[in-house]
């Protein structure tokens, strides 16, 4: 029987938006879910559902390999979410508070502004961006295919345990799914995007570019021993401290972030690890085209996809 928790009140807005970019505290959530539980606003509105223990080892084993693989990866476009304690890659930069520019080889300094790196990438769909001007599948998931193939199933489960458990969302997210090319849709899912964050802590953030009507799914895996990085909600003062297998069901446009790693046992990275992967659909997916007809239009657009 999931508990059903009733949320009474709540921070202010103007004060839990002036957390955005800052590191959780442990005060900041004196509530936090023990077991199955579903949270609900003031309003009645569902803020989340925690799932323990929700999938078979086998498929989080099996799911492993590609999910842990990615952790050499670095993303410098996640904003302030990886806060002042991120990943520093040890190249020269000149630092914009908690953004950069960086050095070029030739000396000169980059126009482009880049946050501190993380290690959270990308995997499955990405849309259209002044960058890169047509829909694609991101080469995380494409250049390692039978590790690829052997995690399906894992987001598979997940995408069934999505519509078991919050069905209105689920529904509204499959029908954008259905829409869309399948090129950029997860099969047998609802998904066209997973972010893969590998022993991230992320400092207090709203989720973007997600189906507004959709929800916010992450499954966690973990492994060794450590403490920290529960997932936090200040607005309502209530958290959670995900084990390997769980899944939790959220509303991702409400503040949220993660406490501080401490207490690891032995090296981080060799004896210890948190990976979080959050599966969403990119609202912009629908508009995407087939994906030669894709590139097509980027040639037109910008005159070359180089």
């Amino acid at each position: 029987m999931r508990a059903q928790l009733q949320l009474r009140s709540s921070r202010p807005d103007v004060e839990t938006r002036a957390l955005l970019g800052k590191r959780g505290r442990p005060e900041d959530a004196p509530v936090r879910l023990a077991g199955d539980a579903s949270a609900f606003k003031p309003d009645g509105m569902r803020l989340l559902t925690l799932v323990r223990g929700a999938f078979d080892r086998r498929l989080l084993d099996d799911a492993w390999p590609f999910m842990w693989g990615l952790r050499k990866y670095e993303s410098t476009n996640r904003g302030a979410y990886g806060g002042d304690d991120a990943l520093d890659d040890g190249r020269p930069k000149i630092r914009h508070g908690k953004r950069y520019t960086a050095i070029k080889k030739d000396g000169t300094v980059s126009k482009t502004n880049h946050a501190n790196p993380v290690r959270s990438v990308v995997a499955g769909a990405f849309d259209r961006s002044p960058r890169i001007p047509f829909c694609r599948q991101t080469a995380y998931s494409t250049d390692e295919p039978e590790k690829w193939a052997a995690a399906l199933p894992f987001i598979q489960a997940v995408g069934k345990l999505f519509k078991d458990v919050v069905p209105d969302r689920a529904a509204n997210q499959l029908e954008q799914a259905s829409k869309t090319h399948p090129a950029y849709v997860i099969p047998g899912t609802s998904f066209t995007t997973i972010t893969v964050n590998n022993t991230v802590a992320g400092t207090y953030h709203t989720d973007k570019g997600d189906y507004p009507k959709g929800f916010g799914v992450m499954a966690v895996m973990r492994r060794g021993h450590y403490q920290g990085a529960e997932l936090v909600f200040p607005k309502y003062g209530v958290g959670a401290d995900l084990q390997h297998g769980d899944c939790i069901f959220f509303d991702p446009h409400e503040v949220h972030g993660n406490l501080a790693f401490h207490d690891g046992i032995g090296v981080e990275a060799e004896d210890w690890a948190r990976i979080s992967m959050v599966m969403y659909f990119r609202t912009r997916m629908i508009e995407c085209l087939e994906p030669s007809a894709e590139i097509e239009r980027a040639k037109t657009v910008r005159g070359s996809i180089e």
